[in-house]
């Protein structure tokens, strides 16, 4: 690593992010028609037809590659993926979005008390999209991401255990202009134990293993100007240069 690098990063992810907005406002014009030529759909079926008659699909991204693209392609490709979000604070900013992410089908969650009306949708056989890479202040999971702890959602997890849905870590990353590859990271199957706590832990690490590893390979196209790693875990002392320390120094 070294300084040369750094700002070659700094101005891929600056270039992606200029690219995202415009294949944002972009995407009502892929259809079903169209799809194909902008998506290779072959990982989306296949993961489909191998789980079968199994209880609905949780996919599982972060904000990484074009990550809309996903739950866009999933229900033009004939089954509807529900999908959560934050509301935009001015109401016509918020009809606009929702506009375009409902355009293929997608059905719009507001993310506030979610977890019922996902797991009613599951239990229908239906599927869920959900971004797994923010930071969670209210009951966290503390687990390894990208080589420290980071506070982990647990929706997914507990989604998985209570429904039996597999989870589908998976990633859209763009590869050129209107291009873009989709990939299935890690299908996470956990048969429920006694120990709850436990279970909801496992799930999160395996989910934060399978990102680590999609961001890793395209580091320019995450949204790594969050405050990803802002909550830490009670009693942490950081490292002597003031960052986090590294996940195997809590083992």
């Amino acid at each position: 690593w070294n300084r040369r690098l750094g700002w070659r990063l700094l101005f891929a992810w600056a270039r992606h992010m200029a690219h995202l907005a415009v294949d944002f406002f972009r995407m009502p014009r892929i259809d079903a028609a169209s799809l194909r030529d902008h998506l290779d759909t072959r990982p989306i079926e296949e993961l489909r037809r191998a789980i079968g008659g199994e209880r609905g699909i949780i996919w599982v991204t972060g904000h990484l590659g074009f990550w809309e693209l996903g739950g866009h392609a999933g229900s033009l490709l004939g089954k509807p993926v529900t999908v959560v979000q934050r509301p935009a604070s001015a109401a016509p900013i918020n009809d606009v979005v929702n506009s375009i992410r409902t355009a293929g089908g997608q059905q719009v969650l507001a993310k506030r008390d979610v977890l019922w009306p996902l797991k009613k949708t599951l239990d229908r056989g239906g599927e869920i999209g959900l971004l797994l890479d923010e930071d969670t202040p209210e009951r966290p999971v503390f687990v390894p991401f990208l080589g420290t702890v980071a506070a982990t959602s647990p929706s997914a997890a507990f989604l998985h255990r209570s429904t039996g849905a597999p989870i589908a870590v998976v990633s859209c990353h763009r590869t050129g202009r209107e291009r873009f590859c989709f990939r299935v990271w890690r299908v996470i199957r956990c048969a429920p134990t006694a120990d709850r706590d436990a279970d909801l832990r496992a799930i999160c690490t395996a989910i934060n293993e399978a990102l680590s590893s999609a961001i890793l390979s395209r580091p320019e196209q995450w949204l790594w100007g969050s405050r990803r790693f802002f909550t830490r875990p009670p009693g942490e002392v950081p490292g002597p240069d003031g960052l986090p320390p590294p996940a195997a120094a809590r083992l």
